[in-house]
């Protein structure tokens, strides 16, 4: 078993030096940001999930923040929003 932070930051470190080696396929990605956000859904949720994947940049160029973004997700998917679980 592993704590979920260790794991995002490790997907996240590899990730992004493939993709600075792919920097012709991906010429504006910079880095990650700092936040993430996980969550388990069902295997019938991945088409869902994949088509966010691959809009992701029209989400992330909205004015919804972070915060916002992540209060939409939570609310969507039927849970409740608890604001004080956000660390800053």
């Amino acid at each position: 078993m592993m704590a979920l932070a260790p794991l995002v930051g490790e997907i996240k470190r590899r990730s992004s030096l493939w993709m600075k080696e792919q920097r012709d396929r991906y010429p504006l990605f910079d880095a990650w940001s700092r936040e993430y956000y996980a969550a388990t859904l069902a295997e019938k949720d991945s088409g869902a999930v994949i088509e966010y994947i691959n809009h992701q940049q029209e989400h992330h160029h909205g004015a919804e923040d972070y915060e916002e973004e992540l209060k939409r997700l939570v609310e969507d998917a039927g849970l409740t929003w608890h604001p004080d679980m956000i660390e800053d």
